[in-house]
């Protein structure tokens, strides 16, 4: 194998020759153009189709050579595929020059000579796909559209110049005239021809450099330094100067296509191995392949030495097929092996370097365990936020529930401190309607009570709790004769706080019912957005206060603006209900 240096002097070499060759041109151009030189006349060799005819003959054989050498040496199957059909081309190019010019008829030189075009349109298409394949760009959205769009452009122009003789679009000459084949004129449709495969070959080289710059740009330049010759040679040739005019474009043509793809294989722009075996040793990996006896058949360029032990290991490993067996080594703790069988016999092993995964994989750990930590200390801090939650969640109801019950307390001693003494009929309805609210006041208290048991036990009551209370509630009330139903409908347990809510708005009804005249008195509950809702209503035939000195709506209203926003109280002569809309985070 070529060190580095070897490879760069070579280049350096071949840069400088075609670099000079270059110069010499620019020279000769130079004095015929601007110093009235005159152009030396061949006499004896020459450049004409008659006199290259054996050396077109001759490279026949050598383009279909170097095609199957391409086929053979090319990695990529598209990019191999239309070196192929290019060699094809240039072969047809010159069997049709071949048998052009012997010719008489002027008809048939006229199509052999519009045949010329088939290779010079397809040519620089084929050239295009290539290098769009070589910088993988081919598999992008719209690549295969363009590829389509390019081919009928490229159908369509050889139509034209085919059809030529019908139309004179591209040349424009008269069959009577016997110098008609070299009098001619071109006409719009050449220009466009020309025009369109200038542009493909500017695209090719175009495309071309993002595969060369994963080589050195220096392997690039005697290919671009090819492509300003062809277009200069191009140029003069389309305008009919005397020092192109006479010569064989065909097989200018020919060599410089040929040059130029060979350039590109050789400089690996184009994905290029001498020989299969070099696709093998050239792999970036570190890939050794065993036989039977465990003994290096092949290995890669970059393939490392394997030490004792890993060679102990590979022998008592046999991986079955489609079977993947990794192994490390103590000997080696940097490096990952995975052995793959062998359809044969054999077996393949692939060497990873894995340091900087081990590396990465220590960070990673590191980080795993802080997160471990940090999330330990927030679950603590969690638990003691919701232990403190819940403290001050039971201080605050119990702080609540002591306000009412001592009002409630207070209440009642006032109601049994007015007990009427006397016996008579007016003091006995008095003394029982006085001993059945402070029955109502009692109940309340009870119940109210009983929440600071169950917050410290359970802290959510589910409906069945919840429908047994007001159940309880609304038969107390029936005693008392008044008309009462509850219907909890909820699908979540509700908290302590909540029922609290609900509880005061459930006995401040009972209040105006029980000083209402026949009063029907119904309560719905039900889930609602983060919380619950409450419906209650109340009808009668007529509402009143059981105390003058006591409003229930303003009561109510007072109570309910502590712990909600969303509620409303409408009021009438026979009617009173209530909406509200009970969330958690507000009580």
């Amino acid at each position: 194998m070529e060190n580095s240096d070897e490879k760069t002097f070579k280049r350096r070499v071949l840069i400088g020759c075609t670099s000079a060759g270059i110069l010499l041109v620019a020279g000769i151009i130079c004095l015929q153009f601007f110093l009235n030189a005159e152009p030396p006349k061949p006499s004896v060799l020459s450049f004409g189709a008659f006199s290259t005819i054996g050396i077109m003959i001759l490279l026949a054989p050598l383009i279909a050579a170097w095609g199957f050498y391409a086929r053979v040496r090319c990695s990529d199957g598209t990019i191999k595929r239309n070196l192929q059909i290019i060699a094809a081309l240039l072969i047809f190019w010159l069997f049709v020059v071949i048998i052009k010019y012997p010719t008489n008829n002027d008809i048939i030189v006229s199509l052999l000579w519009y045949c010329f075009y088939i290779p010079m349109t397809f040519i620089p298409s084929l050239c295009l796909f290539s290098a769009a394949r070589a910088a993988t760009l081919d598999k992008r959205k719209y690549a295969s559209l363009i590829k389509r769009i390019i081919l009928i452009v490229d159908t369509v122009l050889v139509v034209i110049v085919i059809t030529n003789n019908f139309h004179h679009a591209v040349f424009v000459f008269d069959f009577s005239d016997p110098r008609w084949n070299r009098d001619y004129h071109y006409n719009i449709g050449y220009y466009i021809q020309v025009s369109w495969s200038l542009l493909q070959y500017l695209a090719f080289f175009a495309l071309l450099f993002p595969a060369a710059q994963k080589q050195k740009r220096s392997a690039f330049i005697p290919v671009f330094i090819l492509l300003c010759l062809g277009l200069a040679y191009c140029l003069l040739y389309a305008l009919r100067h005397v020092s192109t005019i006479g010569t064989n474009i065909s097989l200018v043509y020919t060599l410089l296509v040929l040059i130029s793809l060979e350039l590109l294989l050789d400089f690996k722009i184009l994905p290029s191995y001498s020989w299969y075996g070099e696709v093998f040793s050239k792999l970036p990996f570190d890939i050794k392949l065993f036989n039977s006896n465990h003994s290096i058949v092949y290995e890669t360029n970059c393939a490392a030495p394997l030490s004792a032990s890993v060679l102990s290991s590979l022998s008592t490993i046999s991986p079955k097929k489609d079977e993947t067996v990794s192994f490390h080594t103590s000997t080696d703790p940097s490096m990952l092996f995975k052995a793959y069988s062998v359809t044969g016999g054999g077996t393949v092993l692939l060497s990873e370097e894995i340091s900087a995964i081990n590396e990465q994989r220590k960070i990673l750990n590191e980080h795993q365990e802080e997160l471990r930590k940090q999330n330990t200390l927030l679950r603590h801090n969690h638990e003691v936020a919701a232990y403190l939650y819940q403290l001050e969640s039971e201080q605050a109801l119990f702080q609540e529930i002591e306000q009412t019950l001592e009002s409630k307390v207070h209440r009642i001693r006032s109601l049994l401190k007015t007990l009427p003494k006397e016996n008579d009929t007016e003091s006995l309805e008095k003394r029982r309607e006085n001993l059945m609210k402070v029955k109502l006041l009692v109940a309340y208290c009870k119940r109210k009570g009983s929440l600071v048991l169950t917050q410290k036990s359970d802290p959510d009551l589910d409906r069945n709790r919840v429908q047994l209370v007001f159940n309880e509630t609304a038969a107390d009330l029936r005693s008392l004769g008044i008309d009462c139903a509850a219907l909890i409908e909820t699908s979540t347990r509700l908290p302590v706080q909540t029922v609290s809510v609900l509880y005061d708005c459930l006995y401040d009804f009972a209040a105006s019912a029980f000083a209402s005249v026949d009063p029907i008195l119904m309560l719905f509950v039900r889930n609602a957005d983060e919380g619950v809702e409450l419906r209650a209503q109340l009808q009668a035939k007529k509402i009143n206060t059981y105390d003058p000195n006591i409003d229930p709506v303003t009561n109510l209203s007072n109570n309910l603006r502590k712990r909600t926003k969303n509620f409303s109280i409408n009021e009438s002569k026979d009617c009173l209900t209530l909406s509200a809309i009970i969330k958690d985070g507000e009580i």
